[in-house]
Formats: C-alpha cells, sequence, structure tokens
C-alpha cells in the first residue's frame, strides 16, 4: 500500500518549484472545494434555514455567472497579465467565504453563492495559463494531465473533511467550514505570490483546451 501511494505521488507531483507550488495550489483548491460543497449544501438546508430549492437556484444562478466572466476574464488577462488576476481572484474568493459565513437567508445567500461562482469559475483558466507562461509546453501539458489526479484526491480528502461538521449540525460547524475556505485560498495566495521566476507580465497565453473538469 505504501509503494503505492508512493508510485502514485511520484507520478502526480512536480519535482521543479513554480510546477510544484502551482499544483499545491490546485490540491488546495480542490480540497476546499471538496470540503464547501459536500457541507454547505446540506448545512444551508439545516442551519440556515432555506429550501432545497432555493439552494439549486442559487447554485445555479451560480454557475450562470460564472459562464458570464470567462471571456471577460480573458481579455483582462490578455492586458495585465494571469498572474496578478489570478492573485486578485483568491484574494476575491478569500473574502467571499468570509462573507458565506454570514449568510441567514436567501438574499444574502444567493448574493454570496452568484460572488463566489463568478471568481471560482476563472481560477482554473487563469491557472492554467499561468503555467503555461511560466514553465516549458511539454512540463505544463504533463502538469495538467497530473492535475486531474490531485484534483479528484483534494475532492475525496475535502468530502471526508466534512463529516465531522454534518456530525454537529451547528451555526458554529457552517462559520467553520466557511472560514476553512478562506484559510484555503490565503495558502493559494501566498503560493502564487511566491512564483517569482516571471516577467513583469504574463502573457495570457491559452493553453491547448482550458476545458478540464474540475
Amino acid at each position: 500500500m505504501t509503494s503505492l501511494l508512493h508510485r502514485w505521488t511520484r507520478k502526480v507531483w512536480p519535482r521543479t518549484g513554480a510546477a510544484r507550488r502551482i499544483a499545491m495550489m490546485e490540491l488546495i483548491d480542490a480540497v476546499g472545494y471538496g470540503l464547501f460543497l459536500a457541507a454547505n449544501t446540506v448545512m444551508l438546508v439545516k442551519v440556515v434555514g432555506l429550501h432545497p430549492q432555493q439552494v439549486g437556484w442559487g447554485f445555479s444562478a451560480a454557475g450562470l455567472c460564472g459562464l458570464a466572466v470567462t471571456v471577460p476574464t480573458g481579455r483582462l488577462a490578455d492586458r495585465w497579465g494571469a498572474r496578478r488576476l489570478l492573485i486578485t481572484a483568491h484574494s476575491a474568493l478569500a473574502v467571499a467565504y468570509v462573507l458565506f459565513s454570514l449568510v441567514d437567508g436567501f438574499p444574502t445567500f444567493l448574493a454570496v453563492i452568484c460572488l463566489v461562482g463568478t471568481v471560482a469559475a476563472v481560477v482554473r483558466p487563469l491557472r492554467e495559463t499561468l503555467a503555461y507562461a511560466v514553465l516549458q509546453d511539454a512540463q505544463a501539458t504533463r502538469m495538467r494531465a497530473q492535475w486531474l489526479g490531485l484534483c479528484n484526491f483534494g475532492f475525496i480528502v475535502g468530502s471526508l473533511a466534512a463529516v465531522p461538521s454534518l456530525l454537529f449540525d451547528s451555526r458554529a460547524a457552517f462559520v467553520a467550514v466557511c472560514l476553512a475556505n478562506a484559510l484555503a485560498q490565503c495558502g493559494c495566495l501566498t503560493l502564487v505570490c511566491r512564483i517569482s521566476d516571471l516577467p513583469k507580465h504574463v502573457p495570457a497565453k491559452a493553453p491547448p483546451d482550458s476545458s478540464t473538469p474540475r
């Protein structure tokens, strides 16, 4: 078992500095995302008091908001650089998850989940663009293949981490989940800022296909 885990880690975990930081961002983001979905879809009903249909409407609206900002974000990345926008995105997500802990009804839920959906939708494309900007094309392409394994592993870990919060089923647990996601985004922000081997402006060279499923 240990040997199998070691071999799997060697296959999905990059060895160079910038690639390793980007991979760590992907893993942290996946853990937080798994925790958020597994815990909050239930706690929004049991703790906040929303109707299941309201939760579904909110997540649907968030998805539409995310779809609407992908093209404008690409244009902004062409002008300002992927790294700068990624720093902004992780900062905004950290604030959004803190605001999520204050949700007390459908109007506030709808506003905050749309903010989360809008910003979260651009993180993966920006991360891929950053990878192609700081790594050689072959290395960046290999990393995109590795991301799927890291994303699946992180999502499983996050979903399992949601179990204690669901057992407590309290407002405090709901707030803890939201703040844990905010801390995860702060961790990603720190990693982006530590990628220093960049030109002053990173052109947003689009990867071959940025539609990798989350």
